[in-house]
């Protein structure tokens, strides 16, 4: 249940839940050219305990959004890569539990399962938010989590708990607010015991990749 980012070939990782439903403010990095785990020093306050935070790399600095859990509202962070300082940022409050993100620019689209037909618009040049109404077929409220990727002025959220064979694919056009659903399929072999667990996109190839698990294998 922790947040990640990447930035200059280490991953990033914030928060998380240990044991049954205890959320915690872990942060630390892994250097993949020496597959080190570094867990900095830092000053300034924390985020808050958080499962399912949203980050970013943004100029320098990380940005996190604690999404904690009604009544407690959303939380908005950054963290200065060289200063290695934590600094909250005041943002007027919305609340969205459940939700993803992804960076076009300096804008962070949010969709959160809890406010269905909107998207949160979080510019980090100043981190003034709008709420833009959306039209076409969202994402399902229901749906447990979401795997995005930003290409041009779209998203791209692929369900990453699906049926066994196929996985459902939203697309959500920045300009127009508009969504669109497709449903690909995964595997013509899978059983209906198999479940998707990650769906994520290779730009560079412009394949999509499903890692799935079932009784006897990991595919």
């Amino acid at each position: 249940g922790c947040g990640s980012t990447f930035h200059d070939t280490k991953i990033w990782f914030f928060g998380g839940l240990s044991g049954p439903n205890m959320a915690i403010q872990d942060f630390h990095y892994i250097d993949l050219d020496t597959l080190e785990v570094v867990k900095p020093e830092t000053t300034g306050p924390l985020p808050p305990p958080c499962a399912n935070p949203l980050m970013a790399y943004y100029n320098n600095f990380i940005i996190i959004w604690a999404s904690t859990g009604a009544p407690t509202p959303s939380s908005l962070y950054t963290y200065n890569i060289d200063q290695a300082e934590w600094k909250k940022i005041d943002t007027e409050y919305i609340f969205r539990s459940g939700a993803c993100g992804t960076l076009i620019g300096s804008i962070y689209y949010i969709f959160g399962l809890s406010v269905p037909r909107t998207v949160l618009s979080l510019d980090l040049r100043d981190f003034s938010m709008k709420v833009v109404p959306t039209t076409g077929i969202e994402p399902p409220v229901a749906l447990e989590n979401l795997s995005t990727v930003a290409l041009g002025s779209t998203f791209f959220a692929f369900e990453t708990i699906g049926s066994a064979s196929k996985t459902r694919l939203f697309i959500f056009d920045c300009e127009r607010a508009n969504w669109l659903c497709y449903s690909v399929i995964l595997s013509e072999e899978a059983r209906e015991t198999d479940a998707p667990r990650i769906v994520f996109y290779i730009e560079d190839e412009s394949k999509l990749v499903a890692v799935w698990e079932s009784p006897d294998v990991n595919s």
